[in-house]
């Protein structure tokens, strides 16, 4: 698995918002914001899961994006890419 710095976090949210609605955009730059004092190894997790008010990259897109095909596509390439499952999990 790769590791993901706070600068790749803040491409993959915004390889999002060309692609969300306005509703989804406010909340992608609100994780944008809550991201710049976490510490490197949360960042991940805090990314895609988010913490207390904040939510997470796939609480916003299956709040708002759950039929956009393109966030589909977009999401399993970033998820393919940083998250390669090895040989032996596959087993």
């Amino acid at each position: 698995m790769a590791e993901i710095s706070k600068d790749i976090a803040y491409e993959i949210i915004e390889s999002f918002n060309n692609i969300v609605c306005e509703e989804a955009q406010i909340k992608l730059k609100k994780l944008k914001e809550n991201l710049y004092y976490v510490a490197p190894e949360l960042i991940e997790d805090r990314l895609f899961n988010g913490i207390r008010s904040t939510h997470g990259l796939c609480a916003i897109l299956q709040q708002h994006e759950s039929e956009n095909n393109k966030c589909r596509l977009l999401y399993e390439t970033i998820t393919n890419k940083y998250y390669k499952v090895d040989d032996m999990t596959a087993k």
